[in-house]
C-alpha cells in the first residue's frame, strides 16, 4: 500500500535524521579544530620548555585538559 501522508513523515524523518547527523559532524569538526589548536599550544610550550614561563605552561595545560573535556 503506497500512504501518501506515510511517505511524507518517513520523507521528514530522513531528512531530520540527515539534518542531526550534520549537526554531529559540525559539532565533532569544532572539536577537533579545538583539540588541535590546544594541541598546538600544549607542544609549543614543551618543544620550548627553558624559554616558556611557568603561568604560559599552565595555561597551555588547562587549555588542552578543556578542549578533551568538552569533547
Amino acid at each position: 500500500m503506497n500512504d501518501p501522508i506515510l511517505n511524507a513523515f518517513g520523507a521528514l524523518h530522513g531528512q531530520n535524521l540527515l539534518a542531526a547527523k550534520d549537526a554531529r559532524i559540525n559539532q565533532l569538526e569544532r572539536q577537533v579544530a579545538a583539540l588541535r589548536e590546544a594541541g598546538d599550544g600544549l607542544w609549543y610550550v614543551i618543544r620550548h620548555e627553558g624559554r616558556v614561563d611557568a603561568a604560559e605552561r599552565t595555561e597551555a595545560i588547562e587549555d588542552w585538559q578543556e578542549a578533551r573535556n568538552n569533547g
